[in-house]
């Protein structure tokens, strides 16, 4: 198996190469999705806490953190090895990951425009509960800190509820209509 490094990839000849021959390859951007979503995870601290409550809590904070990131590399990885299956084993893995990619972003732009225009939905039911549940948990429990969250500004609000929906449809729904639409 290979896994890429960050802006470390092998080149498209290579990659189709090494699949062939059986070797699994996951690709930069599945394997360092994490680094990503670990950034917004720092700007939602910076945006809910001050210093100094960030500094008496950070050992939570990056647990829970550290918790998410773990399921969404579980979810990114699992599906992958689903579809191979799937595929009965000829599509590879770069392209099934490339495909995640397009997928996820893909729904996050939709729903991205979709609750820019309309920030009123960000707090109301069950639009409130995505946003919670994409959270950390230290958040989501300490009701100082889960009632900040609607003072996050609109456009992090609409981020946020685009990257839960967008990548709980892709890992849990599928692209197949499982999800009804907004």
């Amino acid at each position: 198996m290979i896994v890429e490094g960050a802006n470390s990839f092998i080149t498209p000849e290579a990659r189709g190469k090494l699949q062939e021959s059986g070797t699994v390859l996951l690709r930069d951007a599945s394997a360092n999705k994490c680094g990503v979503i670990s950034s917004s995870y720092e700007i939602i601290a910076n945006l809910l806490m001050s210093g100094k409550e960030f500094l008496d809590h950070k050992e939570e904070y990056v647990r829970d953190v550290l918790a998410i990131l773990e399921k969404r590399a579980g979810d990114e990885a699992e599906l992958i090895f689903r579809r191979r299956k799937e595929s009965g084993g000829k599509t590879p893995y770069t392209e099934i990951s490339n495909a995640l990619s397009w997928e996820i972003n893909g729904h996050y732009a939709q729903l991205f425009a979709f609750f820019r225009g309309r920030p009123e939905l960000a707090l109301t039911r069950p639009f409130r509960d995505a946003i919670l549940a994409h959270l950390p948990a230290f958040v989501r429990e300490h009701p100082k800190f889960r009632g900040r969250v609607r003072t996050l500004p609109p456009k992090y609000l609409a981020a946020i509820l685009a990257a839960e929906i967008a990548t709980t449809i892709v890992y849990r729904g599928g692209s197949n209509g499982t999800w009804k639409r907004i």
